[in-house]
């Protein structure tokens, strides 16, 4: 499925541009270094999990809540009837929902073991 590729292509060329480009060195530069941290631990903790995703449910998620596609748009785009793209989307954010529950769970019960372990 070419929609994810398509998308990381025009992601990365709308970082790149000039304009944006300025506004992410002037917003860096301002920036304290736990907050750019925090920033970047969030991007890679949403890159983890929508990577856990089906090429499909991630495709109608990234359209419909990055690229802002209407589900009309996106059934049309890629192809399936409206219900599929609706179906899709509630179970990708239940997905989503399961998926960094269980992340923050696991990641809770390793600093608790690190406390109690004393590393």
């Amino acid at each position: 499925m070419g929609l994810a590729a398509n998308y990381r292509r025009r992601r990365d060329r709308a970082v790149a541009g000039p304009l944006n480009r300025t506004y992410l060195d002037a917003t860096d530069a301002e920036v304290r270094a736990d907050e750019l941290l925090a920033r970047r631990e969030a991007k890679l903790l949403a890159d983890r999990v929508l990577a856990e995703l089906s090429a499909e449910k991630r495709a109608v998620f990234v359209m419909f809540e990055v690229e802002d596609f209407s589900c009309s748009e996106i059934a049309e785009q890629i192809g399936v009837p409206l219900g599929t793209v609706y179906s899709r989307l509630h179970s990708a954010r239940a997905e989503i929902q399961r998926i960094v529950l269980r992340k923050s769970t696991a990641e809770k019960r390793v600093s608790g073991e690190k406390r109690v372990t004393g590393a």
